[in-house]
């Protein structure tokens, strides 16, 4: 499930759901499952409070009996745990909730943390004393707890870390390819740039051949 409007405008390509890096290899990997499993999938994308109507109206039909939402806001757990209390199904993945009892569903979130930070040690194991780095959208839990560890690292290390060092991507590629003419173009260039997908990688090395 996409979120608000702080997230992309449905006119572009590069927001186009199959297009996109952070939610196609879940969308990819449960369809086929499902399909393995003679489920039917419905998939349905939000961007604005009208569009999770039409999701809460899917439900009210009786047309599912379960649904697992990617990288929802903290705004719109309050319908989703309706769900629950009316015996849904739910998995949540990339969400700051944590299980409980009240809430029972399925919490699925990566050490995005740990990841970062493991990163960031590795590069001044390195010798690098100047890291920049290019988020994902940061109204996502994984994107802020990246950021997070990639900071407190940093800081562990006594490396200071500049905002010109510091792009604000939304985990697609054309996002990557500006982050990285962004921090290069800057008169303070770092020696190494964290990428927090590896989605991006190919598309990083484009603004190094150009």
């Amino acid at each position: 499930m996409k979120n608000d409007g702080t997230h992309h405008l449905k006119t572009t390509d590069d927001t186009l759901i199959y297009n996109n890096p952070f939610f196609a290899p879940v969308i990819n990997a449960v369809s086929d499952q499902a399909n393995k499993l003679d489920y039917y999938v419905i998939i349905s994308i939000v961007y604005s409070k009208e569009d999770l109507k039409k999701v809460e109206s899917i439900f009210n039909q009786k047309m599912i009996e379960g649904a697992i939402f990617v990288g929802t806001q903290e705004d719109e757990n309050e319908f989703i745990f309706k769900l629950i209390k009316q015996g849904y199904k739910i998995a949540m993945i990339d969400t700051s909730e944590v299980y409980s009892k009240e809430h029972n569903a399925i919490y699925i979130n990566p050490d995005n943390y740990e990841g970062s930070a493991k990163a960031v040690n590795h590069l001044v194991e390195l010798g690098h004393k100047k890291i920049g780095i290019i988020t994902g959208n940061l109204n996502k839990v994984s994107a802020k707890e990246r950021l997070d560890g990639f900071k407190e690292t940093l800081s562990y290390h006594g490396l200071k870390l500049s905002e010109d060092h510091i792009f604000q991507g939304d985990f697609t590629e054309d996002s990557g390819y500006e982050g990285i003419k962004s921090i290069l173009n800057g008169s303070n260039k770092p020696t190494a740039i964290l990428s927090v997908t590896t989605q991006w990688l190919l598309e990083l090395t484009k603004p190094l051949q150009s």
